[in-house]
Protein backbone atom coordinates (compact mmCIF):
# COMPACT_ATOMS: atom_id res chain seq x y z
CA UNK A 1 0.00 0.00 0.00
CA UNK A 2 1.40 3.38 -0.98
CA UNK A 3 1.90 5.90 1.80
CA UNK A 4 -0.21 9.02 1.86
CA UNK A 5 1.38 12.29 0.88
CA UNK A 6 2.33 14.75 3.61
CA UNK A 7 -0.51 17.19 2.82
CA UNK A 8 -3.11 14.42 3.14
CA UNK A 9 -1.52 13.22 6.39
CA UNK A 10 -1.68 16.75 7.79
CA UNK A 11 -5.36 17.07 6.82
CA UNK A 12 -6.20 13.64 8.25
CA UNK A 13 -4.55 14.40 11.59
CA UNK A 14 -6.07 17.89 11.76
CA UNK A 15 -9.52 16.47 11.05
CA UNK A 16 -9.17 13.87 13.78
CA UNK A 17 -8.00 16.48 16.28
CA UNK A 18 -10.74 18.97 15.43
CA UNK A 19 -13.46 16.31 15.54
CA UNK A 20 -12.33 15.45 19.07
CA UNK A 21 -11.08 18.80 20.44
CA UNK A 22 -12.28 21.59 18.17
CA UNK A 23 -10.11 23.95 16.14
CA UNK A 24 -9.16 26.00 19.18
CA UNK A 25 -7.92 22.83 20.89
CA UNK A 26 -5.61 21.90 18.01
CA UNK A 27 -2.23 23.41 17.20
CA UNK A 28 0.37 23.01 14.49
CA UNK A 29 2.56 21.49 17.23
CA UNK A 30 -0.06 18.76 17.78
CA UNK A 31 -0.02 18.00 14.05
CA UNK A 32 3.77 18.14 13.92
CA UNK A 33 4.02 15.61 16.75
CA UNK A 34 1.47 13.23 15.18
CA UNK A 35 2.78 13.39 11.60
CA UNK A 36 6.40 13.52 12.78
CA UNK A 37 7.37 16.53 10.71
CA UNK A 38 8.57 20.01 11.61
CA UNK A 39 6.01 22.81 11.96
CA UNK A 40 7.76 24.54 9.07
CA UNK A 41 6.73 21.61 6.87
CA UNK A 42 3.10 22.17 7.82
CA UNK A 43 3.47 25.86 6.93
CA UNK A 44 4.83 24.77 3.55
CA UNK A 45 1.42 23.24 2.82
CA UNK A 46 -0.79 25.64 4.81
CA UNK A 47 0.40 29.18 5.50
CA UNK A 48 -1.87 29.53 8.53
CA UNK A 49 -4.22 27.58 10.74
CA UNK A 50 -7.09 29.38 8.99
CA UNK A 51 -5.87 28.08 5.60
CA UNK A 52 -5.61 24.56 7.01
CA UNK A 53 -9.12 24.66 8.49
CA UNK A 54 -10.60 26.04 5.28
CA UNK A 55 -8.95 23.32 3.17
CA UNK A 56 -10.13 20.72 5.64
CA UNK A 57 -13.74 21.95 5.61
CA UNK A 58 -13.74 22.04 1.81
CA UNK A 59 -12.51 18.43 1.68
CA UNK A 60 -15.03 17.30 4.33
CA UNK A 61 -17.84 19.13 2.56
CA UNK A 62 -16.98 17.44 -0.75
CA UNK A 63 -16.72 13.99 0.85
CA UNK A 64 -19.97 14.42 2.77
CA UNK A 65 -21.67 15.78 -0.37
CA UNK A 66 -20.75 12.57 -2.19
CA UNK A 67 -22.42 10.54 0.56
CA UNK A 68 -25.51 12.75 0.39
CA UNK A 69 -25.73 12.31 -3.38
CA UNK A 70 -25.54 8.53 -2.98
CA UNK A 71 -28.37 8.60 -0.45
CA UNK A 72 -30.49 10.94 -2.55
CA UNK A 73 -30.12 8.84 -5.70
CA UNK A 74 -30.92 5.54 -3.97
CA UNK A 75 -34.20 3.88 -4.93
CA UNK A 76 -35.61 3.61 -1.41
CA UNK A 77 -38.37 5.45 0.44
CA UNK A 78 -37.56 8.82 1.93
CA UNK A 79 -37.91 7.46 5.47
CA UNK A 80 -35.12 4.96 4.72
CA UNK A 81 -33.02 7.74 3.19
CA UNK A 82 -33.44 9.71 6.39
CA UNK A 83 -32.33 6.66 8.39
CA UNK A 84 -29.23 6.34 6.19
CA UNK A 85 -28.50 10.02 6.77
CA UNK A 86 -28.76 9.55 10.54
CA UNK A 87 -26.42 6.57 10.24
CA UNK A 88 -23.71 8.96 8.99
CA UNK A 89 -23.80 10.71 12.38
CA UNK A 90 -23.84 7.39 14.23
CA UNK A 91 -20.85 6.23 12.20
CA UNK A 92 -18.89 9.33 13.18
CA UNK A 93 -19.48 8.76 16.88
CA UNK A 94 -18.67 5.05 16.67
CA UNK A 95 -15.17 5.64 15.26
CA UNK A 96 -12.06 5.59 17.41
CA UNK A 97 -12.71 6.18 21.08
CA UNK A 98 -16.32 7.23 20.44
CA UNK A 99 -15.39 10.86 21.07
CA UNK A 100 -15.68 12.31 17.58
CA UNK A 101 -18.29 14.73 16.38
CA UNK A 102 -19.12 16.02 12.91
CA UNK A 103 -16.22 18.21 11.80
CA UNK A 104 -18.50 21.09 10.83
CA UNK A 105 -20.62 20.65 13.95
CA UNK A 106 -17.50 21.14 16.07
CA UNK A 107 -16.43 24.11 13.98
CA UNK A 108 -19.89 25.67 14.14
CA UNK A 109 -19.39 26.05 17.89
CA UNK A 110 -16.25 28.07 17.14
CA UNK A 111 -17.46 29.89 14.02
CA UNK A 112 -16.79 33.38 15.40
CA UNK A 113 -13.08 32.55 15.87
CA UNK A 114 -12.49 30.73 12.56
CA UNK A 115 -11.99 33.59 10.15
CA UNK A 116 -14.16 34.49 7.16
CA UNK A 117 -13.17 31.68 4.76
CA UNK A 118 -13.60 28.73 7.11
CA UNK A 119 -16.76 30.26 8.62
CA UNK A 120 -18.28 30.61 5.13
CA UNK A 121 -17.38 27.00 4.36
CA UNK A 122 -18.96 25.75 7.60
CA UNK A 123 -22.13 27.71 6.85
CA UNK A 124 -22.09 26.26 3.34
CA UNK A 125 -21.87 22.74 4.76
CA UNK A 126 -24.89 23.38 6.97
CA UNK A 127 -26.85 24.83 4.05
CA UNK A 128 -25.90 21.85 1.85
CA UNK A 129 -27.39 19.57 4.49
CA UNK A 130 -30.58 21.60 4.89
CA UNK A 131 -31.02 21.56 1.09
CA UNK A 132 -30.47 17.79 1.04
CA UNK A 133 -32.88 17.22 3.92
CA UNK A 134 -35.50 19.45 2.30
CA UNK A 135 -35.42 17.20 -0.76
CA UNK A 136 -35.74 14.07 1.37
CA UNK A 137 -38.59 15.47 3.44
CA UNK A 138 -40.45 16.58 0.29
CA UNK A 139 -40.01 13.06 -1.12
CA UNK A 140 -41.32 11.68 2.16
CA UNK A 141 -44.45 13.80 1.95
CA UNK A 142 -44.99 12.60 -1.61
CA UNK A 143 -44.34 8.89 -0.98
CA UNK A 144 -46.21 8.93 2.34
CA UNK A 145 -43.29 7.65 4.39
CA UNK A 146 -42.93 10.92 6.34
CA UNK A 147 -45.46 13.27 7.89
CA UNK A 148 -44.19 16.84 7.83
CA UNK A 149 -46.20 19.51 9.58
CA UNK A 150 -45.58 23.08 8.53
CA UNK A 151 -42.66 24.24 6.41
CA UNK A 152 -40.51 21.49 4.93
CA UNK A 153 -37.50 23.82 5.03
CA UNK A 154 -38.05 24.50 8.74
CA UNK A 155 -38.39 20.76 9.37
CA UNK A 156 -35.13 20.17 7.48
CA UNK A 157 -33.35 22.72 9.69
CA UNK A 158 -34.83 21.03 12.76
CA UNK A 159 -33.57 17.60 11.65
CA UNK A 160 -30.05 18.92 11.08
CA UNK A 161 -30.06 20.71 14.45
CA UNK A 162 -31.35 17.59 16.21
CA UNK A 163 -28.66 15.38 14.65
CA UNK A 164 -25.76 17.78 15.17
CA UNK A 165 -26.91 18.54 18.73
CA UNK A 166 -27.78 14.92 19.43
CA UNK A 167 -24.29 13.88 18.37
CA UNK A 168 -22.74 16.36 20.81
CA UNK A 169 -25.03 15.28 23.65
CA UNK A 170 -24.41 11.58 23.01
CA UNK A 171 -20.68 12.23 22.75
CA UNK A 172 -20.74 13.82 26.21
CA UNK A 173 -23.07 11.28 27.80
CA UNK A 174 -24.53 8.04 26.54
CA UNK A 175 -22.43 7.28 23.48
CA UNK A 176 -23.65 5.57 20.30
CA UNK A 177 -26.65 3.94 22.00
CA UNK A 178 -27.90 7.36 23.10
CA UNK A 179 -27.46 8.78 19.60
CA UNK A 180 -29.22 5.79 18.08
CA UNK A 181 -32.19 6.41 20.40
CA UNK A 182 -32.24 10.11 19.48
CA UNK A 183 -32.30 9.28 15.77
CA UNK A 184 -34.98 6.63 16.21
CA UNK A 185 -37.18 9.07 18.14
CA UNK A 186 -36.59 11.86 15.63
CA UNK A 187 -37.66 9.65 12.73
CA UNK A 188 -40.65 8.46 14.74
CA UNK A 189 -41.73 12.09 15.24
CA UNK A 190 -41.54 12.59 11.49
CA UNK A 191 -43.61 9.51 10.71
CA UNK A 192 -46.39 9.73 13.28
CA UNK A 193 -49.58 11.23 11.97
CA UNK A 194 -51.93 13.18 14.18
Amino acid sequence: MASKDTRTNILDVAQDLIQRRGANGMSFQDISDAVKIRKASIHHHFASKQDLVEALVMRYRDDFGTLLSEILSSKIQARSKLQRYGALFEGTLKTGKQDKSCLCGMLAAEVSSLGDGPARSVRGFMQDNVTFLTKILKEGKEDGSLAIRGSVEDAASMVLAALEGGLLVARADGGPDQLSAIIKNLISLLTNRS
